[in-house]
């Protein structure tokens, strides 16, 4: 592993199935049985590896760092290069946990594409250096999924079961002081050799780790090189929690008005033994009501989409319009009838977890920004922009920024929905007439925020 020359590897993103990460099992395998359930531990094809290492410049230090960024999405500047360097001279681990290389971008993209459903917008690919004598990992658990792919060197991977996935909060290391009774009864394992199961990674390996799993990581031999996927965990606790949040503070849903009279700050009232306020009332007594359920439907977390790396800058993702038509697993979000016939959407609202900012770039150029971050927690859940080159009308670009900036249903324009999306490409392909091309570029620009929970149709 060199750690100090450039390299001229490739700057496409890599092309890979996500099924030749899990090899032996099919993608849909591994989500139906090992997914959040269990350890799943596999060897890569010797072509594949040889890939994986090409689009990682070959594990060379220098290039992988120059293509990697902070958690603020700054670059790393020279100081801080070299301070990685005199680390990993010392003998310490070096993690670069949000990596953009061709490699890490066609690995994410890879789950995006195959894992639909399985994960927000919180993916990322992170690397990390080792060597032989250095401080092994601490004994921790990760609020993540966790698939690690060894490059390089060799790793045991140090595991003890541990919290079911549902019931995690955070991540956290074995001696942290609990800030909370949730962390206070923690159930802490014992990290003997009778305790724990040793896996040990060599090139080509990858190892499953479900969130939950306290485990330590020991580099064995050589210089180390491994890339880790990571894909937030999110508990239906804490996305419900999310929603009943956003429909006590940003009144997401009609028929909820009067709440606003009665959100107040907590008081002394609130703060006394058996305290409550005709407020809290009031909000206890909403709780009850099917107002509640209607939030939950329209506070679904946002999905994540694949990136474009010309429209991408680390954490700021993007793509074309045109590029998630063509490569994204199309669902049509329509509802259906109790025929099973698509039922075509006449109002949207956004959603009230996502902003959107829309932006005209020379006149005839677009671009619709989507970012959500927790107000509650400040969990990043999408930073994402959808560009879109051309055919968006002047009245179309108007409707979506009303649609924006609006926290109640707007009536959509007269909009002819086809009812298959390879129909819909196909007329976007073949529109003889300006009219035509712009009502299909809004068809498909609606359906993308449909399909991604952006917005809600009715």
């Amino acid at each position: 592993m060199s750690h100090t020359g450039e390299d001229d590897g490739p700057t496409e993103d890599m092309d890979i199935e996500f099924s030749q990460l899990v090899h032996p099992l099919s993608t849909k395998a591994f989500l139906a049985d090992v997914w959040g359930r269990k350890i799943h531990c596999g060897k890569l094809h010797e072509d594949v590896l040889d890939n994986i290492t090409e689009y990682f410049h070959g594990g060379e230090f220098a290039s992988i760092v120059s293509e990697s960024r902070k958690d603020d999405n700054t670059k790393y500047s020279s100081e801080e290069v070299s301070e990685m360097q005199s680390c990993l001279d010392s003998n310490q681990t070096v993690n670069l946990p949000f990596c953009f290389t061709p490699g890490a971008r066609g690995i994410r993209n890879a789950f995006m594409r195959e894992c639909v459903g399985y994960a927000s917008g919180d993916v990322e690919v992170g690397v990390y250096f080792s060597v032989v004598g250095g401080i092994p990992a601490p004994w921790h658990l990760d609020n993540n999924h966790n698939i690690t792919i060894q490059i390089t060197g060799k790793k045991d991977w140090l595991l003890i079961p541990g919290e079911k996935h549902e019931n995690l909060t955070s991540s956290r290391e074995i001696h942290d002081v609990p800030t909370n009774m949730k962390e206070l009864l923690v159930t802490i394992p014992g990290t003997s050799p009778t305790h724990y199961e040793c896996f040990t990674l060599e090139p080509g390996s990858i190892l499953y780790l479900p969130p939950g799993h306290w485990h330590s990581v020991v580099p064995v031999a050589s210089e180390s090189f491994s890339v880790d996927l990571r894909v937030a965990n999110v508990s239906q606790a804490k996305w419900i929690a999310e929603a009943i949040f956003s429909l006590l503070s940003n009144n997401p849903s009609e028929g909820v008005t009067e709440l606003q009279k009665h959100f107040a700050s907590v008081g002394p009232s609130e703060l006394s033994a058996g305290g409550s306020t005709s407020h809290t009332q009031y909000i206890l007594e909403l709780l009850k009501t099917s107002c509640l359920d209607r939030v939950v439907n329209e506070c679904r977390l946002p999905r994540g989409y694949q990136s474009e790396s010309q429209h991408s800058d680390g954490l700021s993702l993007g793509a074309s319009l045109g590029f998630l038509l063509d490569s994204e697993p199309y669902i049509d979000h329509f509802e259906s009838d109790s025929q099973g016939s698509a039922v075509k959407p006449t109002e949207f609202r956004m959603n009230p977890l996502v902003s959107m900012i829309c932006k005209r770039h020379g006149g005839v150029s677009f671009s619709f920004s989507l970012l959500s971050v927790s107000s509650l927690t400040k969990a990043d859940y999408l930073n994402f922009t959808i560009h879109v080159d051309e055919g968006l009308s002047d009245t179309n670009f108007a409707f979506m920024r009303k649609l924006s900036q609006a926290p109640e249903w707007m009536q959509t324009l007269d909009l002819k929905y086809e009812d298959d999306s390879k129909t819909r490409k196909r007329k976007r392909h073949e529109s003889t007439t300006d009219e035509d091309y712009q009502e299909q570029i809004m068809n498909d620009l609606l359906n993308i925020l449909l399909w991604g929970n952006v917005i809600f149709g009715r």
